[in-house]
């Protein structure tokens, strides 16, 4: 089935224009992740909608089948939350007292509790009791710590754990050299840090150029993005990495073949390219194929693979930005696999592309209907 095709009552798979996510007007933060979204809500409890088989939503399975949640949920356990990280399978956030806590799947050891068993609700990463940022990826999860260090867990065969190992670990591992990070962001099998320099580092998985140090292989530890030295805001996806500059401009870096660089080409790049045409970002988030920014009108601009995920009412691709229809107040925007979502400025949210897995919030029904993972 396409974007565009039916489900049984006649509505559509997909929005090619943004939607409201139901019953959210106090988000103070988002988080997409491949087929789930979570927000932290103002007073610090996080609702999460989308996919759930394996636990990632955070809501304890009735009767032994949840397989998602097509409107926002509430996470249980938690209502100190200060950030939230969403991954493929898995989310994670920073509490007020500087835990970090996790729920999902947990195969690779990414929820960071020691153990490999997944858990539909939150469990407590060990060893961490001053977090400022959380991230969660595929197979991983990486945390800064107050003080700048960083710390990552869960799957390292691609070393995206950044300690100079391909070896997993389920609990906490110290990132090699990093002393002032002030951001992270955990791709498919790769990771980057934000450093208080303005400077970007990334690790693990680099065969695309997604580490942007001119060199398409893996990083067992942190390498500098050649020529970035003034950035803001970073965001690492499947197999390309972006980031927004002082000036305003966003660049990327990695595989192109989709136009998700955003350069007017389908190139891929293994050093940052300025994105055409985006000269006042203020944030910018990465998926799979395509790529979204926040200018500092409140606008929002998409680019790469599209089949609705651009938000502009059309399913074709393009490889320059395109502006996302109706969505003048946005502050925020985070990407998964094949949808986008952005905060806006009173709170709300909205979110287009794919909904098939209830990723968009709005209720629309499931295709095909959920069913539950029960494996680890």
């Amino acid at each position: 089935h396409g974007p565009e095709g039916q489900v049984g009552n006649g509505k559509t798979l997909a929005s090619l224009v943004p939607v409201d996510v139901t019953g959210v007007t106090d988000a103070d933060l988002l988080s997409a992740g491949k087929s789930h979204n979570c927000a932290v809500r103002d007073g610090g409890t996080v609702v999460c909608w989308g996919q759930g088989v394996y636990g990632q939503l955070g809501i304890e399975f009735i009767n032994g089948s949840a397989g998602g949640s097509t409107t926002p949920a509430e996470v249980v356990d938690i209502d100190d939350a200060l950030v939230v990280g969403s991954g493929s399978q898995h989310s994670c956030v920073v509490r007020d007292s500087g835990n970090v806590m996790c729920w999902g799947s947990n195969t690779w050891g990414n929820l960071g509790d020691g153990s490999s068993s997944m858990s539909t609700t939150p469990v407590e990463v060990v060893d961490i009791d001053d977090a400022v940022d959380v991230a969660a990826g595929a197979r991983h999860s990486c945390a800064v710590r107050d003080g700048g260090t960083v710390m990552c867990w869960g799957g390292g065969s691609f070393s995206q754990l950044g300690n100079g190992s391909t070896q997993n670990s389920p609990t906490p591992v110290e990132v090699t050299g990093i002393t002032d990070a002030e951001a992270i962001t955990v791709g498919l099998l790769h990771t980057c840090a934000l450093l208080g320099s303005g400077s970007v580092m990334c690790w693990g998985f680099g065969e695309y150029g997604q580490l942007g140090d001119g060199v398409s292989e893996d990083r067992a530890t942190p390498v500098t993005v050649a020529g970035l030295t003034d950035a803001v805001a970073v965001s690492a996806g499947y197999r390309h990495t972006c980031a927004v500059r002082a000036t305003g401009a966003a660049v990327c870096w990695g595989y192109g073949t989709q136009g998700q660089l955003g350069q007017g080409s389908t190139e891929g790049s293994a050093t940052p390219v300025e994105v055409t045409g985006v000269t006042d970002a203020e944030d910018v988030s990465v998926g799979d194929s395509h790529t979204c920014a926040v200018r500092a009108t409140g606008a929002a601009m998409c680019w790469g693979g599209n089949g609705g995920r651009l938000g502009d009412g059309s399913i074709e691709s393009t490889t320059t930005p395109v502006e996302v229809i109706d969505l003048s107040d946005a502050v925020a925007v985070s990407v998964g696999e094949r949808h986008s979502c952005a905060l806006r400025q009173t709170g709300e949210l909205r979110c287009w592309g794919f909904g098939g897995e209830g990723e968009l919030g709005d209720g629309r029904p499931w295709w095909p209907s959920p069913q539950v993972v029960v494996a680890p």
